[in-house]
């Protein structure tokens, strides 16, 4: 991207959208498993922005990089990126194989989460939440994206906020 910004742009891109999986390259490149990939994924989303492309950039929320996703925050906004996705993980592939290790209970992620928006809101950084269920979520649940709904506990039944929820990963 760092070298082809220009002619995607000038050939009618839009916009742009990365996975930024960390706040710095041992965190980011440790889930890309790719050394260098923070380093090419800073300089390819410098190069959009000069491009004059949005960005926006998704984060899926590992149990490895959910304490760092205030400073997250931070580091989109500084680097200019439009908009933000926290992605709780779908539990299929490298998540369903290294469950244990990868998938960040609810109670555990989502205060990080909520951290996470709330600083972003604070910055003026438009933040979502993907795969969170709506009842969790407290002023935060505005900010919930509609995805396929999922899996609902027998609690759920009654909740208000059930048509609109997306519920949680039913391998979860």
């Amino acid at each position: 991207l760092s070298e082809s910004a220009p002619a995607l742009a000038a050939a009618g891109l839009t916009d742009v959208h990365v996975s930024w999986h960390g706040a710095g390259a041992a965190e980011h490149d440790y889930h890309t498993g790719v050394a260098g990939s923070f380093a090419r994924l800073v300089a390819g989303v410098a190069a959009a922005r000069a491009a004059g492309l949005p960005v926006v950039a998704t984060t899926v929320v590992t149990r490895s990089n959910l304490r760092s996703l205030t400073p997250l925050a931070a580091l989109l906004h500084q680097r200019g990126v439009a908009a933000w996705t926290l992605a709780l993980p779908r539990v299929a592939g490298a998540a369903a194989s290294h469950f244990d290790r990868v998938v960040p209970r609810l109670a555990l992620a989502l205060p990080f989460a909520l951290h996470a928006l709330d600083a972003a809101r604070t910055l003026g950084l438009d933040a979502y939440i993907d795969g969170a269920p709506g009842c969790l979520l407290g002023p935060f649940a505005a900010r919930a994206l509609d995805g396929p709904p999922r899996a609902f506990a027998p609690v759920c039944d009654g909740c208000p906020a059930r048509a609109r929820c997306a519920g949680v990963d039913a391998h979860y």
